[in-house]
């Protein structure tokens, strides 16, 4: 009975309201949404949210994209609203790895409390903490190598990480210095594992979050710097250690090509913290494509005639029962140039094909040989008495390997060249020289108005269209030609990493300056294959 009478006076007690409080949170980012135990509190686009919670701790989860980023730790009291302002993850960070000395502070103690900030932010990191997290991989099955037991990784970095990769020297050079340039963090990267652990680890779920410890630097320097210790991903309840990419690729190309594929290897290196070694050979373009076939080569780089069809890969095509994969990735031109003074300021083909040609049929509709400047050839040049039956001295680049198939397939549709044509190892000497010689008629590659006009050399317009870089792009110039890599990928499937990260920086806009910077014209990224 008195058990009876006790449950009986439970049950008699008043049922009071939960007891709540408030917070409110402040400065918002503008694409996140606020949730507290999985429940939605907040939309897209609200700066300043009130959320009701019953009175004790909560933690709140910042998501961005349906993925967590940042977590804010809360004590509502009964009847009161909390405020709490957004801090950037960022800023946090920064405090504890980046830190300035005080005025009342020795070099040692700045020290001993720099090790103090950072061993806290590296307990954050064993304990996971959302906060600090500094990335997310999402893992691939395909991107696996079982040979060698290496599973590629492309990281999304999380805002911090972006942010202070990007920022300028003079505003934070600790952390360009000390941290993105002497331990550059990898955008792709891999780690080590066995085909058994990765099908495991896929079932914990396929996104993996990328955590970065740092350290000071050992170097014996008072003013010791921030830095990188280790970067690791997080699966199986281990740490995995991520490193660079590394591996080997091999690049055929014309001679013409060195200078600029030198000058992407060494920023695709330098500036993505890799560690890939690209081979260089240069050789002939049947030899490139046999290179590619038997796969000598992970590339080949060629020019292709604007509006023709591509070399013949019949031997590549019988062996893997598809053509290789064409990457077009820039533009160029071949451009007559005549010395500025000389008053010639148009031809047509024909009469490219004239003037250049040794045949006696020419294959581009010339009728006629042109040798000499003749005012009987006014109506086309515009030839003043001073240059009367003077010889047209012919130059041109240099006629090796493919850029000679080009230039012939180009101005002549095939035919053979002079031989009274002087060639030049580059293009600059064969505007140099032109510009010194006002008899002189030459072709080169295509350079914009401000190195033409330091030459003292003028562009001649073929048919009336001049070589500017919009005629050249979209192929109304009709000497432009193609820039394109070829490898050996089927239709419906990826290049491996490697392969895929060497292209994806050639068509970056670090790529593309360099591209330009060799004197050729990037496409437009939407063109891009």
């Amino acid at each position: 009975m008195k058990f009876i009478f006790v449950i009986f006076a439970l049950l008699l007690q008043p049922v009071y309201a939960e007891e709540t409080g408030a917070v409110l949170l402040e400065n918002l980012p503008s694409d996140i949404e606020i949730f507290s135990n999985n429940e939605l509190k907040s939309q897209k686009g609200d700066a300043h949210v009130v959320i009701k919670l019953p009175v004790g701790s909560h933690q709140l989860e910042l998501r961005r994209n349906g993925q967590a980023f940042q977590t804010v730790d809360v004590e509502i009291i009964k009847d009161k609203l909390i405020p709490k302002e957004i801090r950037p993850v960022s800023t946090q960070i920064l405090e504890k790895l980046y830190v300035t000395q005080k005025n009342t502070e020795t070099d040692k103690e700045f020290i001993e409390r720099r090790q103090i900030l950072l061993d806290q932010y590296n307990q954050e990191i064993q304990k996971r903490t959302v906060n600090y997290r500094a990335g997310v991989v999402e893992i691939k099955e395909d991107n696996f190598n079982i040979k060698t037991n290496t599973l590629y990784l492309s990281i999304n970095w999380g805002d911090w990480v972006e942010k202070h990769h990007s920022v300028k020297k003079n505003l934070l050079p600790e952390i360009v210095n000390g941290l993105f340039t002497k331990t550059s963090i990898p955008r792709t990267a891999t780690i080590m594992i066995s085909r058994e652990q990765l099908k495991e680890m896929l079932k914990e779920g396929s996104h993996k979050q990328v955590f970065i410890y740092f350290k000071l630097d050992e170097q014996p320097a008072l003013k010791k710097t921030t830095i990188v210790d280790k970067v690791v991903l997080m699966g199986l309840n281990q740490e995995w250690l991520i490193k660079p990419l590394s591996g080997q690729l091999t690049i055929a190309i014309s001679p013409e090509f060195q200078t600029l594929v030198e000058k992407w290897r060494d920023h695709f290196n330098k500036n993505t913290s890799n560690n890939v070694r690209i081979n260089i050979v240069t050789t002939s373009l049947n030899e490139s494509i046999e290179q590619l076939t038997d796969e000598l080569a992970n590339f080949v780089l060629i020019f292709r005639q604007q509006n023709k069809e591509y070399p013949s890969f019949e031997i590549f095509e019988k062996k893997y029962n598809h053509p290789p994969a064409v990457f077009d990735i820039g533009k160029g031109a071949i451009v007559i140039y005549v010395h500025k003074a000389n008053p010639l300021f148009n031809l047509t083909r024909k009469d490219t094909d004239s003037i250049f040609s040794k045949n006696e049929k020419k294959q581009c509709g010339g009728t006629q040989d042109i040798s000499f400047w003749s005012s009987k050839w006014e109506s086309v040049m515009k030839i003043q008495p001073t240059l009367e039956e003077t010889p047209i001295q012919l130059i041109g680049s240099p006629l090796k390997d493919s850029f000679e198939i080009l230039a012939k397939q180009s101005l002549l549709c095939g035919g053979d060249f002079k031989s009274n044509l002087e060639t030049k190892e580059t293009s600059e000497q064969v505007l140099s020289t032109i510009s010194e010689n006002v008899e002189m008629l030459g072709y080169a590659n295509w350079f914009d108005k401000i190195a033409s006009t330091k030459q003292g050399v003028k562009k001649i317009a073929i048919s009336g269209l001049e070589a500017t870089k919009a005629n050249i792009l979209t192929d109304r110039y009709p000497y432009g030609y193609y820039i394109s890599f070829l490898a050996n990928k089927p239709k419906d499937k990826k290049l491996a990493p490697l392969k895929e990260e060497f292209l994806k920086f050639v068509l970056s806009k670090e790529g593309r300056t360099i591209l330009e910077e060799t004197g050729f014209i990037a496409l437009p990224l939407s063109k891009n294959n």
